[in-house]
């Protein structure tokens, strides 16, 4: 069961926009702070934590659309 909510989240995380895929990765796989996630792409801080928003937004949405299959396990 939790390996199929693995197996889910990352192919979820796969299907991302490239921009918000890196971010997110960088953010929640490589634990990397807002500053250096703005270092590691080369670009404001402000578009890290408006694209890491949007990219949890995003995920979030398409989550739940997947919510009913985990609901009666």
């Amino acid at each position: 069961y939790e390996n199929e909510k693995l197996k889910l989240l990352m192919e979820t995380i796969n299907s991302l926009p490239e921009n918000f895929r890196q971010i997110i990765l960088l953010r929640f796989q490589k634990e990397l702070d807002y500053s250096e996630i703005a270092s590691e792409l080369n670009i404001p801080l402000g578009t890290v934590k408006a694209s890491l928003f949007r990219a949890k937004k995003l995920l979030q949405i398409q989550l739940k659309r997947h919510q009913n299959l985990f609901d009666n396990v």
